[in-house]
């Protein structure tokens, strides 16, 4: 990954939509139950130019640039959410899996969009979402996070079948990618035991890992996030972890 990559993934995570983030308007299309929710932040990124456009739809709360043909102006919305709702009515109520080889076809051939590129640009938008929801990544700031990130590379080549580490991508110059996993609140101590007896390297005693913040779940199983510790970086923390 390039650096010009995990630049634009970073904005994509924390542009605002007024006082909402790309990820809030995701969470908000899966909450409304919108079909293919990658594809249609996508649409509402391109169609709004990525939330910053003037004097477009953006300035009724629409989203999408859902257009009134007969009042010849947008469609307005009390707030952006609403205009998820309307998306749903005005466009996916037409919208039936089996007439169509994929959802790109559908908006293709109902005429969504003018530009010929349309499709090819939401391919390209699409992969950069998907990145940017479904993985997570750590970026070394120092010495020892390049060490952190090179050691978990090397204990997830080692251990990553037992099932109790989360998913590790790729590792490039100290930067890790991981699948990313939901938070949790606690974390058994018998679940910290039975790590400590399968990875020999965790067996130290400054090692961090009773740390809810370090755990996370993955398909309904608590896997430990972060791994890169062993016993020599541990001595370069000017307090225990533990």
């Amino acid at each position: 990954m390039n650096k010009k990559m995990i630049i634009g993934l970073a904005i994509l995570c924390c542009i605002q939509v007024k006082s909402q983030t790309v990820k809030s308007v995701y969470a908000e299309l899966v909450k409304q139950d919108v079909k293919h929710p990658e594809i249609v932040l996508a649409q509402s990124l391109l169609e709004t130019g990525w939330y910053q456009c003037d004097g477009c739809s953006m300035d009724v709360n629409n989203l999408f640039g859902l257009y009134n043909s007969r009042k010849k102006e947008y469609f307005p919305y009390d707030n952006w959410k609403k205009s998820i709702g309307g998306y749903k009515r005005g466009i996916q109520y037409k919208y039936f899996k089996k007439d169509y080889q994929d959802y790109y076809q559908f908006l293709n051939d109902i005429g969504y969009a003018s530009d010929p590129q349309y499709t090819i640009k939401l391919k390209k938008l699409v992969k950069k979402i998907k990145d940017a929801i479904y993985k997570a990544y750590k970026i070394p700031l120092g010495r020892r996070g390049w060490l952190q990130g090179k050691n978990e590379n090397f204990i997830w080549n080692k251990y990553g079948t037992l099932n109790l580490l989360a998913p590790l991508i790729w590792e490039f110059l100290g930067i890790v990618c991981q699948m990313r996993i939901k938070p949790i609140k606690e974390i058994n101590s018998n679940k910290v035991r039975a790590i400590k007896n399968s990875i020999s390297e965790f067996n130290f005693s400054n090692c961090d890992l009773y740390n809810a913040k370090n755990w996370g779940k993955y398909n309904d199983t608590v896997l430990l996030l972060d791994y890169g510790v062993n016993e020599e970086i541990s001595k370069m923390y000017k307090n225990k972890l533990n």
